[in-house]
């Protein structure tokens, strides 16, 4: 592509204005293209017209900002930080002249993770104070255009109207080379996607593409750009489920799961060395950990309690003895060319975890499915590397023989969205059981899946895995960091082996990559390049014995399962929706529900002189202001979750006035904002000295304001009564409240007063 532009160039062909070679400035590029790029990594350029939306909305966040500009080559081993795109991360090419840029041949910094790349060349018009003989170095060699010859100018799809500093006499948007000002180029402020190049136009005529051509007419608001983005997305996603709808009957995806997770523990698995991950690099090391020659493994008996406690809370039967194997490999992060893990006897086999709809089941699998844990196994973590491009690679031992627990499950998962369900259920058990740290947001949780396809119908598969036989070829795609990348990269894979046995070909047995908004796997290595890691028992390692009386101390020590916390929540004694129920288990580490449970047996205390009827909706009412009205006031601060901001006696009290009507709604979140910036005064003094008691209006000064709202707006009375639409009542309510004194209108019980006026035509 590149190619084809830069021949129309050379050829120095009249497009109406002068020849490009006798301007100093040349046209490299008339498309554009874009890369999202992983850190440390390299990524080819790609062309992609279909992505305009996607890189509008980059510029788009970046306007009025200053971004990193680059006019000619581009040092690609430096990293660039310039203000307003520290956070941001994007930078701008630009290329004119004989200079040239290239992309694939060296390493992106990582400092980088998008880069828009937009070659244009910029219009020259001479001010009368500055020649070409003035203009820098790399240009003196080139005439100037003759002073009768319009500027020329070209650009990309993108139009690009950066503030650039003017000579004085300069006709032109963009002044000489002497008058350019330095690196740094203001706001894009001038972006328009509706012009974006179809691939073929490259073969057209370079004239057609004019930076001082005038704005089309049909250019569309931005709001109108992103409300057509959003139907595409969701127009691509019912395309996305019709075709999964479709194949699904056909054919017949397995998948199964690896997961890596480092444990919660103090030391390493098999030397003295803290685990700390805050601490400089390399200074948690032991001799082992650097396979020193003589070191000796010590395994740290304490890591093996985070490890039960995960094996248990997955059902799985712990085994009285188990064995460590090495695991031959040579690779710079692990310095002693094998890897201490549990291969042939596991510590613990044959669990299960339960999934439900709640948790995000494909709905082909009804409202629940079991999915088998093969087994857990123990093994160490291997050092962090460190990529400087282009050459340079940096080690962290501190990670070295970080105790990991390894979790295979059976492949009995059908569907994308199941298995991104079985992952996160899994990450939220050992979290629950205080067995890891951090989970997939901070990379302290992996996943590996294998992915098969079979047709349905025809005889069953002549592949096996963990005991299952009749499967397809599987391939393997490692180190999954998010949900979302297990979903995505199933997806993708899925896809393309059906387009394999489609098409007549053979799935091959490989292992494949993914990176982040790709919608294809790649290759890594295929079956012949599979590594032979020689499995031997550990000499240096004695069997690993565990007690009946250890596993059942750690049983009764593990807290409530999720689910059976889900179940009491949504049971008779809360009667919490599931949607309120999940966030209260999952927000904190349980500090909030513990929150929500202290103020709902202190409401309850202070409701039992009241109707027992009333008391059962007491849990949900607690509910309802634990998360969204104090949790709303915490993301309105950004501040985390402290009970003590509003103490539970506090809030009892203060439900307990707006159940015995004493206080409306909207004073009573009034009041929680007020207890809630620091008035430490008790509720019941605080309403009185505020003046916030509500005095009970009579019927007749409901009725009056009732037909003063009705008489203001007759022709919505119409509507109600004649299309019955109901909805419209609620904003007669709003209009009472608003006319009536603040704070003394209760919304129910001006409902009441206005269905009898409009419906039953009382008035």
């Amino acid at each position: 592509m590149l190619k084809q532009v830069k021949q129309q160039l050379d050829e120095n062909i009249d497009h109406g204005c002068a020849p490009i070679g006798h301007c100093p400035f040349k046209i490299t590029c008339a498309t554009y293209g874009y890369t999202v790029v992983g850190k440390g990594t390299t990524r080819p350029l790609w062309h992609q017209v279909s992505r305009e939306a996607e890189i509008y909305r980059v510029f788009s966040r970046v306007q009025g900002s200053a971004v990193p500009v680059f006019l000619g080559k581009l040092d690609l081993d430096k990293f660039y930080f310039v203000h307003g795109a520290g956070e941001t991360r994007h930078m701008l090419l630009m290329a004119w002249g004989d200079e040239s840029y290239s992309l694939d041949s060296s390493p992106l910094p990582s400092s980088v993770a998008i880069i828009i790349i937009i070659s244009i060349s910029i219009s020259i018009n001479y001010c009368g104070r500055h020649s070409a003989t003035k203009s820098p170095d790399s240009f003196s060699s080139l005439p100037s255009p003759p002073s009768n010859e319009s500027p020329l100018s070209a650009t990309t799809g993108l139009m690009l109207r950066p503030w650039l500093r003017q000579c004085p006499r300069a006709t032109r948007s963009l002044a000489c080379p002497q008058c350019r000002p330095p690196i740094r180029i203001r706001a894009l402020d001038a972006l328009h996607t509706h012009t974006a190049l179809p691939s073929s136009s490259l073969s057209r005529p370079i004239r057609s593409l004019q930076t001082s051509a005038p704005e089309s007419q049909d250019r569309i608001p931005l709001r109108k750009q992103l409300k057509q983005d959003a139907k595409a997305v969701k127009a691509r996603k019912r395309q996305t489920r019709e075709n999964e709808e479709a194949s699904r009957g056909k054919w017949e995806l397995t998948v199964g799961i690896e997961i890596h997770a480092q444990l919660n523990t103090e030391s390493k698995l098999f030397s003295r060395a803290p685990t700390s991950s805050t601490d400089l690099p390399n200074s948690n090391v032991a001799l082992f950990d650097l396979a020193y020659p003589g070191a000796q493994p010590e395994f740290q008996i304490a890591t093996l309690l985070p490890a039960l406690r995960a094996a248990i809370a997955l059902n799985c039967d712990v085994q009285p003895v188990s064995k460590f194997d090495r695991k031959h490999y040579f690779y710079q992060d692990q310095p002693a060319g094998y890897q201490i893990t549990q291969y042939y006897e596991p510590f613990a086999r044959n669990g299960y975890v339960d999934l439900f709809r709640h948790d995000g089941i494909a709905p082909e699998d009804g409202d629940s499915v079991r999915i088998g844990i093969k087994q857990v196994q123990m093994e160490q973590d291997t050092a962090k590397s460190q990529e400087y491009p282009p050459s340079l690679q940096l080690l962290d031992f501190n990670r070295v023989s970080h105790p990991l627990v390894e979790i295979i499950t059976m492949p009995q998962i059908h569907s994308p969205a199941t298995a991104a369900a079985c992952v996160r259920k899994i990450q939220a058990i050992l979290q629950s059981c205080n067995a890891v740290t951090t989970g997939m947001e901070l990379g302290g949780l992996r996943a590996d899946v294998n992915v098969s396809i079979r047709q349905r119908g025809d005889a069953a598969g002549t592949h096996h895995y963990g005991g299952i036989g009749g499967l397809g070829q599987r391939t393997e795609i490692k180190n999954l960091s998010s949900f979302k990348s297990v979903e995505d990269a199933i997806i993708a894979e899925k896809n393309r082996q059906i387009a394999v046995l489609e098409s007549g070909g053979v799935v091959a047995g490989e292992t494949r990559g993914w990176t982040i908004g790709s919608t294809e796997t790649r290759r890594l290595r295929g079956k012949e390049g599979e590594v032979d890691y020689r499995y031997m028992p550990d000499p240096d390692l004695p069997p690993l014995y565990i007690g009946e009386d250890l596993v059942s101390e750690l049983r009764q020590t593990l807290p409530t399962s999720s689910d059976a916390l889900l179940e009491l929540l949504a049971g008779p004694e809360y009667q919490l929706p599931i949607e309120d129920a999940k966030p209260l288990i999952e927000l904190e580490d349980g500090a909030r529900l513990e929150y929500y449970q202290e103020v709902v047996d202190l409401l309850r205390e202070l409701q039992q002189d009241q109707d027992p009827q009333a008391q059962k909706s007491l849990a949900r009412v607690a509910g309802n202001w634990v998360l969204h009205e104090v949790g709303g006031l915490l993301t309105k601060a950004e501040l985390v979750w402290d009970a003590q901001r509003v103490p539970a006696p506090t809030l009892a009290a203060l439900l307990d006035q707006l159940q015995r009507k004493r206080i409306t709604g909207p004073t009573a979140r009034r009041v929680l904002a007020m207890v809630f910036e620091g008035d430490s005064r008790a509720i019941p003094q605080l309403l009185e000295e505020e003046n916030l008691i509500l005095l009970p209006l009579s019927r007749e000064e409901y009725v009056a304001l009732a037909e003063a709202a009705i008489d203001q707006n007759p022709a919505m009375v119409e509507q109600i009564r004649e299309k019955k639409q109901l909805g419209k009542l609620g904003w007669f309510v709003g209009q009472m409240m608003r006319m009536g004194e603040k704070g003394r209108v209760e919304a129910q019980k001006a409902d009441a007063i206005l269905r009898e006026l409009i419906l039953e035509g009382r008035r």
